[in-house]
């Protein structure tokens, strides 16, 4: 943690202050985290499968899965 408030130039009490303790500074950047993932994952669901998976040259269950 040291590190890093060193490389962005503020103090523990400039975190503290604002986030109130490390686990609140940890718990928001978790979140931003999830709902990076969460974007891409709705952006990659709109996209829809990659060009190399779909098979347009036969019927999507012309092999069923036994």
């Amino acid at each position: 943690m040291q590190d890093t408030l060193r490389e962005v130039g503020l103090s523990a009490g400039a975190v503290h202050r604002c986030f109130g303790g490390t686990g609140d500074l940890i718990a928001v950047i978790a979140g931003e985290a999830v709902g990076g993932v969460r974007e891409a994952f709705e952006r990659s669901a709109q996209l829809g499968p990659p060009a190399h998976s779909r098979r347009a040259d036969r019927p999507r269950d012309a092999h069923p899965v036994r």
